[in-house]
């Protein structure tokens, strides 16, 4: 990758947009990779999941700044914080890691 290649990689995942946009501006990646057509179509699901629960969006969104694990985790990465007190941090996160023990060996 070249370094104009990480700059906009870079400033894609680190611009914040409300839940749509951010669906959306991955959809026009996902002709360039399966494997990002594979993601968004997840994100899509979990979004459409989370809305039929009742949850507003103002109380969730679509980070993709939180990149963590890439070597390990398989799927959507959560990440949980209490927006009365960002000074927490995280209070709980984690994702999906399919065949992990054998990351072990």
């Amino acid at each position: 990758m070249s370094h104009v290649e990480a700059m906009e990689l870079f400033s894609f995942v680190s611009t914040k947009r409300d839940t749509d946009e951010t669906l959306d501006a991955l959809s026009e990646l996902t002709s360039q990779n399966e494997m990002c057509e594979n993601g968004t179509a997840e994100l899509k699901e979990l979004v459409a999941a989370i809305r039929k629960f009742g949850l507003p969006d103002s109380a969730f969104c679509i980070d993709l700044g939180v990149v963590r694990g890439l070597d390990y985790y398989t799927g959507t990465i959560y990440e949980t914080t209490l927006n009365s007190y960002p000074e927490l941090g995280s209070i709980c996160s984690g994702g999906r890691y399919d065949d992990f023990s054998e990351l072990l060996y």
